[in-house]
Formats: C-alpha cells, structure tokens, sequence
C-alpha cells in the first residue's frame, strides 16, 4: 500500500503546502521518529478511540500518550477507550493498520488535537502507511485543524 489517496485529497483542497517524507518501513511512532530523524515531540500520532455513540480522534507528540480522563473532560462525554484494531480498516479504508493519518476529518472524525502540538514551527505525521510522513508548517497544520477541539490531553 502507498500513501493515503483521502489523506492527500484532503490535504489538497485545503490548500495546504506540504512534503513527503520517505523512511524505512517501521511498526511504532517511536521507531519511525528515530528512522527518520525527527523528534519525537514533532511528531504527532494518532490515536483512535470509541464511546458507545462515536469514534474519536486523538492526536498528540509521539512521546506523550492520551489521558483518557483530560479528553472526556474536555469532550464532556462518557468514557472513551482504544478502539479494537479490527475497527480500524472500515474507517481508514485506504491505510495501512496502524498508520493512522491525523487528519480525522478527512474520514469524517471529530479529532482532538493535544496543546503540546500547537505553535509548533513544524510537524509531521502518517500519511497513511509505515513509509511516509507528511510534513507540514505547523501554522498550517492549526489552520487545517482549527474547527476541531483542542486541550492538554496528554502526559
């Protein structure tokens, strides 16, 4: 599988100027970041979670991981919890598992994004497989992200 054809889509209409960037295939956050040279607080990963009602996307630096207590504050909702891997290719069709793009609403997801990636000069994140980062000014990455919720959800 290459890259997500949804994540790049969506990236287009925005209109947002971005990069590939093309490493060793990996299997976690933290070995793609040291493949690809990159800090892992520039990198942010997804995580997928589930209420009885709807998905969830988290999104925070690939050295942090979600405090589901800070995201149901936030959201004001029932408790949220990882969503079993098996759900994962009916959402991200055209992804790879594991490689979850941060972009949830390209899939139609509501996405909280963590405050430790805002103000960023840069950032990157999965473009769908376990080969690709999208890299992206984080000005631009607030500007395609700002109609989704935000809040310190991560320790």
């Amino acid at each position: 599988m290459s890259v997500s054809q949804t994540v790049m889509g969506f990236l287009d209409r925005s209109g947002v100027d971005f990069d590939l960037v093309v490493h060793r295939r990996t299997g976690s956050s933290s070995e793609t970041a040291r493949l690809a040279k990159i800090p892992p607080s520039k990198l942010a990963k997804a995580v997928l979670l589930v209420e009885p009602e709807e998905y969830v996307l988290a999104v925070v630096p690939a050295s942090r991981r979600v405090n589901p207590y800070a995201l149901r504050e936030l959201l004001d909702r029932d408790p949220l919890v990882i969503a079993d891997e098996s759900d994962m290719p009916f959402i991200f069709r055209d992804c790879e598992r594991g490689a979850l793009p941060v972009v949830g609403p390209a899939f139609g997801l509501t996405t909280v994004i963590d405050d430790a990636l805002l103000h960023r000069r840069e950032l990157y994140f999965e473009a769908g497989d376990h080969e690709h980062l999208v890299h992206i000014a984080g000005s631009e990455f607030e500007r395609l992200m700002a109609d989704q919720p935000h809040g310190p959800i991560s320790y």
